[in-house]
């Protein structure tokens, strides 16, 4: 599965066509030139129009936006079955243009998916077609686990339960929520949080909620980056993550045997909460969140040690998961 992002400038057309096997595009949008949302919905097959947010592509066929468009951001998703070679294309009429290459599979000197053919090519896939075995069969024999992060919403329908079963662990997070107005808001980015109306204090308890749900409803071994609040409710952390709020989540972590990352970059969850998950016999991980070179060395969660009383008793180990008997869910679903 594979991200797409396209930018032009006077007007374009939008096609996609495909050389074999199958090209699945999924929930596909456009930025307009008022910032507004728009679904890529229109689409002509020779004189057909057909209506889809999600068209499949199979071998032989071209599909091409019914429309034109000026000064766009084009986003979505694609799922390649095995042996796909394919083509999405702008400033088009349907045979020439700029072209965005889904193709993956072992490096052979081949243009790989994300390539924008003869501007900027890769030669390495950057994604599997279909599931994650061949990832999985990479790290089988190296001396570590394997775990997988969940990421953003959808994860649990981009892979299947078989799939999952394989690593050694899972884990998620809540910095990736559907928002009060049902938009996919990734709440480490200031640009996608937007109040839009409610207090910050209505948009905490629909961060609550989503936290649960997420807990709930996506079969994860931990909770990683606990507690995470966007940038402009940070220096307010004790105010917004009241007891109330906390029991909740600790709450769905206990239900489910879920372990609690203690996070050495954002410092966090508080020692309070640390100190109410002991209590409850919630265990706890280490992590750093490796969003770049600089992993530190663990100070806050070695800290948290000393300060809260933990003991190797307290500490979860992929041997405790249970996530295998829970079932996957698609709960969360927008456009």
């Amino acid at each position: 599965m594979r991200n797409l992002f396209c930018h032009s400038n006077p007007v374009p057309r939008i096609g996609t066509t495909i050389a074999a096997a199958l090209l699945s595009l999924a929930a596909l949008t456009a930025c307009g030139e008022a910032g507004a949302l728009e679904p890529l919905d229109r689409w002509r097959d020779g004189e057909r129009e057909i209506r889809t947010t999600a068209p499949a592509v199979t071998a032989g066929r071209t599909l091409l936006a019914a429309g034109d468009y000026g000064n766009f951001r084009l986003t979505g998703e694609a799922l390649t079955q095995p042996g796909a070679q394919a083509a999405l294309l702008f400033h088009t009429d349907g045979e020439s243009g700029y072209e965005v290459v889904f193709r993956n599979g072992a490096i052979d000197g081949t243009r790989k998916s994300g390539s924008l053919a003869s501007v900027r090519n890769l030669y390495r896939s950057l994604a599997d077609d279909g599931e994650v075995y061949a990832y999985f069969d990479e790290v089988e024999r190296m001396p570590f686990l394997c775990g997988v992060q969940g990421e953003g919403r959808k994860w649990t329908a981009t892979f299947s339960q078989e799939a999952l079963g394989v690593f050694d662990y899972l884990f998620t997070d809540a910095m990736t929520i559907i928002d009060h107005k049902g938009r996919n808001s990734r709440i480490y980015r200031p640009e996608e949080v937007h109040y839009d109306g409610v207090t910050k204090e209505q948009y905490m308890d629909h961060l609550v909620d989503q936290t649960v749900k997420i807990l709930t409803n996506e079969p994860a071994d931990i909770y990683a980056n606990p507690t995470y609040l966007p940038d402009d409710m940070q220096a307010d952390y004790d105010r917004y993550w009241t007891d109330a709020r906390v029991d909740r989540v600790l709450d769905v972590l206990e239900r489910y045997g879920i372990a609690l990352e203690i996070n050495a970059r954002y410092r966090i969850p508080s020692f309070g909460i640390i100190r109410r998950a002991k209590q409850r016999g919630i265990k706890f991980t280490f992590g750093t969140n490796n969003v770049d070179a600089d992993f530190g060395r663990l100070e806050y969660s070695l800290e948290a040690v000393e300060k809260c009383g933990l003991t190797a008793d307290d500490i979860w180990f992929p041997a405790m998961s249970v996530r295998r008997g829970r079932p996957v869910v698609l709960y969360n679903k927008f456009e």
